[in-house]
């Protein structure tokens, strides 16, 4: 619980409301998916890779770029 209470604070001080809220209704969907989201933009931030938010649009590139990398995986 330590860890999930960790994560949402670091989500809280890297993604815009919008951001946060579409990752909200995509871990509805897909949990799977918003994890390997929700570890992406953990790494990036501890690694010093983001300079600002991460906006709603920024989200949905990034969800684009892993969709393609699961396609290319499964061919």
């Amino acid at each position: 619980q330590r860890e999930s209470e960790a994560r949402s604070h670091i989500l809280g001080q890297i993604l815009t409301p919008e951001a946060a809220d579409r990752l909200g209704r995509i871990r509805l969907v897909k949990e799977s998916r918003a994890t390997d989201v929700e570890n992406r933009l953990i790494m990036l931030a501890r690694s010093g890779q983001l300079r600002q938010k991460v906006t709603e649009e920024q989200l949905k590139d990034m969800l684009n770029a892993l969709s393609e990398q699961a396609r290319d995986a499964e061919k």
